[in-house]
C-alpha cells in the first residue's frame, strides 16, 4: 500500500487503494508495490524521488556510518560522511565512475584506484586561479611534486617564506659518462630568435620557434612539428557526435638552454681573456 503525508495538517484521511495508501499526493508518497517513495511527486521514479530542493539541518556527526550520510556539522556547513575505508564515486549513466575520492582521501577523475589525476578549470572571473598554502614542511616545503609511473620523483615546486622555486630531477647520482659542452658558441650561433605576435592577443614577445629550435636544442622541445590528432565532438547534451582533426601544438622548455648559453659565454670570456693576455704582451714589448 502507499501513504501519503500532508506537511501542514500532519496525517490526513487515507486514499487506501490496491498498491499502496495516499494521504495527500502533492507531499508524500509511499509506493509498496514497487518500493519507492516520492516526496513532492505522486509518480516516483526511483527508490526515493523528491521534487524541489532538500534542506539539511541539525549538526554533528555519525560515528563509523554504515552507508551515505548527508549532514550539517555546523551552522553553515553540509557535509557528505562514508563509511571509514570506503571510496566516494560519482558515477555517469552507466556505471563508470568519472569522479571517485578514495579511501585515503586522494582525489581521482576517470579511474577508482592508481595514481591521481586531474583537470581543472576555473571561472573567467576568478581573480585567482589556483592557491597553494603550506602548512607542513615534512616534504622540505614541496607544493606539487611531479612523479612518473614507477613513483620516482621528477621534479617538484618549492617554496618558502620568500620565492617558489621550480624544481626538475638533476643529481649527480642519476647522471652518468658527463662531458663538457663543446662547440657551444657555434651552436649558438646556429639559433633563430624572433619576434613573434600570439594570435590569441596580438601581444608580441621574443622567443623562438619550436621547430627550428629543436634542430640545435632537441632537448628543449617537446613533440613533433605540424602533428595532429583526433578527438571526439560532443554535442550540447554530451553525445559524441563525430570526430575532427586537431593540431597539437609544440612545447619549449626554455631553461634547457642555459647550460648552452653558459657554456658559449664561458667560450666568449676564454677568447677575451685570450685577446687581453695578448695585447698586454705587445704593449709590454713596445716599451
Amino acid at each position: 500500500m502507499s501513504i501519503v503525508l500532508n506537511g501542514t495538517t500532519g496525517v490526513t484521511t487515507p486514499d487506501v487503494t490496491s498498491d499502496g495508501l495516499t494521504v495527500d499526493s502533492t507531499t508524500l508518497v509511499v509506493d509498496e508495490t514497487n518500493s519507492r517513495v516520492g516526496i513532492g511527486t505522486s509518480s516516483p521514479a526511483e527508490k526515493l524521488s523528491v521534487s524541489g530542493r532538500v534542506f539539511v539541518s541539525g549538526s554533528g556527526y555519525i560515528t563509523n556510518p554504515t552507508g551515505l550520510v548527508l549532514g550539517q556539522y555546523a551552522s553553515n556547513d553540509v557535509y557528505i560522511q562514508k563509511p571509514s575505508g570506503a571510496n566516494l564515486s560519482f558515477w555517469d549513466s552507466t556505471t563508470n565512475a568519472e569522479v571517485t575520492i578514495d579511501a585515503n582521501g586522494n582525489l581521482l577523475v576517470g579511474q577508482t584506484s592508481g595514481i591521481a589525476r586531474q583537470e581543472i578549470s576555473f571561472p573567467v572571473s576568478s581573480v585567482i586561479g589556483f592557491r597553494f598554502n603550506m602548512t607542513d614542511t615534512t616534504y622540505n616545503n614541496a607544493v606539487m611534486e611531479f612523479r612518473t609511473s614507477a613513483a620516482t620523483r621528477v621534479g617538484y615546486i618549492f617554496c618558502n617564506g620568500s620565492s617558489t622555486s621550480y624544481n626538475t630531477s638533476s643529481d649527480y647520482r642519476l647522471k652518468e659518462d658527463w662531458v663538457a659542452v663543446a662547440d657551444a658558441s657555434t651552436r649558438v650561433n646556429a639559433l633563430k630568435p624572433v619576434n613573434f605576435a600570439w594570435k590569441a592577443d596580438g601581444s608580441r614577445v621574443d622567443g623562438f620557434l619550436a621547430h627550428e629550435l629543436a634542430e640545435v636544442v632537441p632537448e628543449a622541445v617537446t613533440g613533433e612539428k605540424d602533428a595532429t590528432e583526433m578527438v571526439d565532438v560532443y554535442d550540447e547534451d554530451g553525445n559524441v557526435t563525430g570526430q575532427e582533426e586537431r593540431p597539437v601544438y609544440q612545447g619549449i622548455d626554455q631553461s634547457k638552454l642555459v647550460p648552452l648559453l653558459t657554456a658559449a659565454l664561458q667560450e666568449a670570456l676564454a677568447e677575451i681573456n685570450d685577446l687581453k693576455a695578448r695585447v698586454s704582451a705587445l704593449e709590454a714589448s713596445n716599451v
